[in-house]
């Protein structure tokens, strides 16, 4: 076997000390990144320091239904003509409530037995001033399952991959407006 001339050393070195410095670059912004439920404390924290006692909430839910809510400490004290539909989420405290037990889950079986995994989280954007969810999204992500033996098994009797490629996303509230009133 030939040796390697020491300018080959040099390219073979500054391309993995490159390789590795694109690779730590996305994980060190990954790791710098908050996690949700550490944005989640903070948002709330905001929102328990300046909230408003009386404000008007305007938000669209699942696309089709309208709240418009006046909400008096917390409490829902009139439902105003826009109001569309009875969602359970009609004030900031229950969003709040709502995105505290939403936890991330995954299934290793999804479909075909246990062929297709699935991964089920949600998402949330605060406001950077009151704090209170400007959006919440649920999404829904099915993936091939290639560690298990369903998957292979699928594979092998039918002569195609199980289709397990899915993304899914549902608008869980938007909030249009909230306006602090007198």
């Amino acid at each position: 076997m030939q040796r390697l001339s020491g300018s080959w050393w040099r390219w073979l070195v500054g391309l993995v000390v490159v390789g590795l410095l694109l690779a730590w670059f996305p994980l060190h912004q990954l790791l710098a990144a908050p996690a949700p439920a550490q944005r989640l404390a903070e948002a709330q924290q905001r929102w328990e320091t300046s909230r408003p006692s009386h404000y008007r909430l305007v938000m669209n839910t699942n696309g089709s239904c309208h709240v418009d809510v006046e909400i008096r400490n917390e409490q829902v004290v009139n439902r105003n003509i826009n109001h569309t539909c009875t969602y359970p989420l009609q004030t900031i405290t229950n969003l709040f409530g709502y995105l505290e037990v939403s936890r991330p889950l995954h299934l290793n079986c999804a479909f075909a037995r246990c062929a297709c995994r699935l991964a089920i989280e949600v998402r949330a954007t605060y406001d950077p001033t009151f704090g209170h969810p400007t959006s919440i999204t649920m999404y829904a992500q099915r993936s091939n399952n290639w560690g298990h033996r369903h998957f292979w098994q699928f594979l092998w009797m039918n002569g195609r991959l199980p289709g397990c490629d899915m993304t899914r996303e549902l608008n869980v509230a938007s909030v249009i407006t909230l306006q602090p009133l007198p």
